[in-house]
């Protein structure tokens, strides 16, 4: 089953991740929006409440009622954080092009609670920096503690990490539920900078019935259903991934560090 899913090519919406491209994945699904000036794009959201992350450019977005305008303003993904808006499930939406190019990254979780939209905005995203030495990141988290009680099961973030280091390092994983780890699903979407470059997303289990390196590129999208899933760039190339996920068992994120490398984190 095919887990790297590569960037399209054409302008408009595509559904990359889905029900039907992979079936793996219960909880979640990603989309792509590629708009120009004048451009606009109307969606449903169905059983999924979705986050709209505005990867490049500005847009104005419209959810029922409610319109913000000239949300994002970053010329790429690396530069700043992201503005973003969350639509609940059984809504209608509309995202229009405010700048000449605009992309969208519309994430989507199965929840089944309604929620009012609501505006992340740059101040709203939350900071941190993870890791040491060669496996140092900065990783933004865009619905984590400030959707308790606003969202389902959508948790969302960004995650820098520097050429040739590694993230989601130690390895870590969240597909079962017990005293320490839960379930979720998740998917990350890749960029790099410069754009030419790659990074090697890893997927493993203990017992090795998975044990898969796979080459992303420019614009690629992963999904994750289980197992250990360490990231490294390329020498020469930062790596940024737009990561999230959902799952039955809450939104507290409980990961499970592999336990022979958690001498790292010491």
């Amino acid at each position: 089953m095919a887990k790297v899913f590569p960037a399209p090519t054409t302008p408009g919406y595509h559904s990359v991740i889905d029900a039907k491209t992979c079936p793996e994945l219960e909880y979640c699904q990603l989309g792509l929006l590629d708009l120009k000036a004048g451009q606009s794009y109307h969606g449903q959201t169905g059983p999924h409440e979705w986050a709209l992350v505005v990867l490049e450019g500005s847009v104005r977005i419209s959810v029922g009622d409610t319109t913000w305008d000239h949300v994002g303003q970053r010329k790429n993904v690396f530069d700043g954080k992201a503005a973003s808006v969350y639509v609940p499930i059984d809504s209608e939406y509309t995202v229009a092009a405010v700048t000449e190019n605009a992309k969208v990254a519309v994430a989507g979780v199965k929840a089944e609670e309604k929620h009012a939209p609501f505006l992340i905005s740059e101040d709203d995203v939350l900071a941190q920096h993870r890791g040491k030495k060669t496996w140092q990141r900065d990783v933004y988290d865009i619905i984590g503690d400030n959707g308790d009680g606003r969202v389902h099961r959508i948790v969302i973030g960004e995650t820098y990490g520097d050429a040739g280091a590694w993230s989601s390092y130690p390895p870590h994983k969240h597909d079962e539920v017990r005293d320490g780890e839960t379930s979720m699903e998740e998917v990350y979407l890749f960029q790099l900078d410069p754009v030419n470059g790659f990074a090697i997303q890893l997927l493993y289990t203990e017992d090795r019935s998975i044990d898969e390196a796979h080459i992303v590129r420019q614009g690629d999208s992963f999904g994750i259903k289980k197992g250990y899933h360490p990231v490294v760039s390329a020498g020469g190339y930062r790596v940024y991934y737009l990561w999230f996920m959902g799952g039955a068992h809450g939104r507290r994120l409980m990961p499970y560090t592999e336990q022979q490398h958690r001498w790292l984190d010491a």
